[in-house]
């Protein structure tokens, strides 16, 4: 017999007619669900015991974020002065259109502005 992790998943803050949807949907298939009052007392927070894959593909390289595997984000006291570097620089921030996956998704890249010199 194979054991299958199980283990919750919620959905948070949304409308009664989410909530009631998701709730029907999950008790059809036979899924454990509760169905709880956010503390905004107007939205709804649905949490389900999901089965968990257990055939989970690795990330492709190309969606990892470098800054998580350097040493300055696994060390907080040497991202602390990472500020310093950003002090009194001058920077333009620009709206790029990137393809991520099928689609295009809207990012920023922060450019340091280039100074000419004034002759």
């Amino acid at each position: 017999m194979t054991y299958l992790r199980k283990s919750w998943f919620r959905h948070e803050a949304i409308s009664t007619r989410q909530a009631n949807r998701l709730v029907k949907r999950y008790t059809e298939k036979g899924y454990h669900v509760e169905k709880s009052l956010n503390a905004d007392h107007k939205l709804w927070d649905v949490a389900v015991k999901l089965v968990e894959s257990g055939n989970n593909h690795p990330t492709p390289r190309c969606m990892i974020n470098k800054v998580w595997n350097s040493p300055l984000y696994k060390n907080p006291t040497v991202v602390r002065h990472l500020s310093n570097d950003w002090q009194n620089l001058t920077v333009m921030i620009g709206v790029e259109h990137v393809k991520f996956g099928r689609e295009y998704v809207e990012g920023l890249r922060v450019y340091p502005t280039i100074t000419q010199k004034k002759h």
